[in-house]
């Protein structure tokens, strides 16, 4: 009868589990893309990463001068991730990227008419010349888990899951054997 109670209250705590496993499993997965901006007259290059180390290699690029709705220019990422544009006029320059894969977002670079003429530095004091359109920080570092500790979660999700699924089998089992006495 021990046995049953303990199946009984393992099928209970199975849907926390899971639950639980989902939630700390999905902020390990989850990743966005990041941007970092560079100024350099008369160009500006824009890096589009996952995390430091993993750059957005060979995405659409799609550049388009404010105002307008046909790109300007479009392009793809090299293997680290950047893409460079040369603006010719000054104000709000929207940059599409997207990986074909699920991956897309967008960045607002701010372009001054200082900037264009070389006369005044990239960014201002006070400044951001980065707007992004989504309300998490420009560049936002996903949490690293060092891979010790990834291997080792994944086992304990291999050997966790495959427990319950012994534990359920034992339960159905022994059920056939009170039923059989």
């Amino acid at each position: 009868m021990r046995i049953n109670q303990i199946l009984k209250t393992m099928k209970k705590l199975i849907p926390l589990l899971c639950l639980f496993l989902f939630s700390i499993s999905s902020g390990i997965a989850a990743h966005g893309i990041h941007f970092e901006t560079g100024f350099h007259s008369p160009a500006v290059t824009v890096r589009a990463y996952f995390s430091r180390t993993a750059p957005l290699a060979d995405a659409t690029v799609r550049v388009y001068a404010p105002g307008e709705e046909t790109p300007y220019q479009s392009g793809r990422t090299d293997r680290d991730g950047y893409f460079a544009f040369l603006p010719v006029t000054a104000g709000n320059w929207t940059l599409t990227v997207d990986d074909g894969m699920g991956h897309a977002d967008k960045i607002i670079v701010s372009i001054t008419g200082g900037f264009l003429a070389n006369d005044e530095p990239a960014v201002l004091p006070g400044d951001t010349m980065q707007e992004r359109l989504h309300e998490t920080p420009a560049v936002q570092e996903p949490r690293h888990f060092p891979l010790g500790y990834r291997v080792l979660l994944g086992l304990a999700l291999i050997f966790g899951i495959t427990g319950i699924i012994y534990a359920v089998k034992a339960n159905q089992e022994l059920k056939k054997i009170i039923k059989g006495n």
